[in-house]
């Protein structure tokens, strides 16, 4: 779960809560302050990024691996449909559904209802530098 702070909670992260106390999941948070506050269309005003990880117990690794992509994404032009794929490895889906995630990104208005994902060429590189949401700020 990622996404600007304040707040300091993600809805229904406390569904999790009981998970953690009994050992079946891993957690981690990150939270990252912005040099300075950033003001968001709506009015908010974001302090910084904050991220929670839960992995099941023993399965720890997978968060370094998941900062890792992400880091790499982020020194090497942004989010992209290579990216997208790792993730969807790392996460344990197969190919074919990869191949749809990715497919539907692209072409079908984006991951979650906000096109972040593009065909890495040059025009779909120039594309996804000009769209920087508001918890890439930082």
């Amino acid at each position: 779960m990622s996404d600007a702070y304040p707040p300091m909670t993600f809805e229904g992260e406390d569904r999790f809560d009981h998970w953690v106390a009994k050992g079946v999941l891993h957690r981690e948070e990150v939270n990252q302050p912005f040099d300075k506050p950033v003001q968001t269309s709506r009015g908010q005003t974001c302090l910084g990024h904050r991220t929670v990880y839960y992995t099941p117990k023993g399965e720890e690794w997978r968060i370094p691996a998941i900062k890792l992509i992400s880091d790499a994404s982020d020194k090497s032009g942004g989010w992209n449909e290579y990216f997208e794929r790792l993730e969807g490895m790392l996460f344990g889906y197969e190919d074919w559904q990869n191949d749809w995630w990715i497919n539907e990104g692209i072409t079908g208005g984006g991951f979650g209802g906000l096109k972040g994902c593009c065909a890495v060429t040059a025009a779909g590189l120039a594309w996804r530098n000009g769209r920087i949401p508001c918890i890439a700020a930082h």
